[in-house]
């Protein structure tokens, strides 16, 4: 039988960086909304409108999961340090009164 060891400090950063890096995408709102006539030619032109429309719903749906992630990782903290406490409770048997 294996020992199962949580890096709760790991999993902590890890929310931390999930939940900036949904800002990140968050604040890139503007960035698809350049000036039509730098891309010249109508193909190109067509091409990074179309880029920048899906880039906008792919964006929101990153945002979205990066959030969820890091949300899962401050559960998973949350549980394993519930359960940690618990079986270290278990295993100091009852408390004296």
């Amino acid at each position: 039988m294996s020992d199962l060891q949580i890096d709760f400090a790991s999993l902590e950063a890890m929310n931390r960086s999930l939940i900036a890096v949904a800002g990140r995408f968050e604040e890139l709102t503007g960035q698809t909304t350049a000036e039509p006539r730098i891309w010249g030619g109508s193909h190109v032109r067509s091409a990074m409108e179309e880029f920048a429309g899906n880039w906008e719903s792919h964006r929101r749906k990153l945002t979205e999961d990066a959030r969820k992630l890091g949300e899962h990782c401050a559960v998973a903290v949350e549980v394993f340090r519930g359960v940690d406490s618990g079986l270290a409770r278990s295993v100091q048997g009852p408390s004296p009164r």
